[in-house]
């Protein structure tokens, strides 16, 4: 029998990063974070104040056009990143959050491309130095979207760290109390063969589930840890 893996991709284990995004032809995150720090030095000028209500509507711009739900296909992706040297992530950080967005180095990137994704958004981008406008680093990183979704987990799930949530609208959805370990989740046994290696199940919140060859090549590189993995129980 083949396994399937949940990971548990959260605050708790990833760092979080103030590095933000640009679009091409669409939106310039660097100008827009230069704008911020001149209209903070001072933001009484009138030179500010036109920054203000340029930034402004560049930012409601870019939120209206990018805007999706969390597990829904991204209409626009990003063409670059952008930081400040004081905070930025650590030569061994494989997986990091830049303002909401899951990003992957360069090695992680490239075991994720060996597998079928399906719709799941991989995309290479550079990260820059927004001081200088220079390549942070020569390498090759990828914003990971997840949007590939599966029905396989079972309702009602035996496990008590469970708690079952029924909305008004009709919505049914598991939330994991206090994390999740081997055998808590709960799928059907066609889970094993799944089209796609990596995908997420409504039915669970926030969750990320993959198959056993991503998760193996993933182990092997010593990429395990910040993805929480935790074999499900195939019924």
């Amino acid at each position: 029998m083949k396994k399937v893996w949940s990971a548990s991709i959260g605050l708790g284990r990833i760092t979080a990063y103030r590095i933000g995004s640009s679009y091409d032809g669409v939106f310039d995150y660097r100008t827009y974070r230069l704008n911020e720090m001149t209209i903070r030095e001072n933001p009484e000028h009138p030179d500010s104040l036109i920054l203000q209500q340029k930034n402004k509507e560049d930012w409601n711009r870019i939120c209206e056009i990018a805007a999706s739900d969390y597990f829904e296909k991204s209409r626009i992706l990003p063409s670059s990143l952008w930081l400040e040297i004081t905070n930025c992530p650590k030569d061994d950080e494989y997986i990091f959050f830049a303002n909401g967005k899951k990003v992957l180095n360069q090695k992680c990137g490239e075991i994720f491309k060996q597998f079928n994704l399906g719709q799941n958004d991989l995309t290479p981008v550079h990260i820059y130095d927004i001081h200088t406008g220079k390549l942070w680093k020569e390498e090759t990183f990828y914003v990971l979207k997840v949007s590939e979704q599966r029905r396989y987990m079972l309702n009602p799930q035996s496990h008590s760290k469970f708690k079952f949530i029924r909305y008004p609208s009709g919505l049914e959805i598991y939330s994991a109390r206090y994390g999740i370990r081997d055998n808590y989740v709960e799928l059907s046994a066609s889970a094993q063969e799944c089209n796609v290696d990596l995908w997420h199940d409504p039915l669970l919140l926030h969750s990320y589930f993959m198959s056993e060859p991503l998760q193996a090549a993933l182990s092997e590189a010593d990429m395990a840890n910040k993805f929480g993995f935790a074999l499900c129980k195939l019924l």
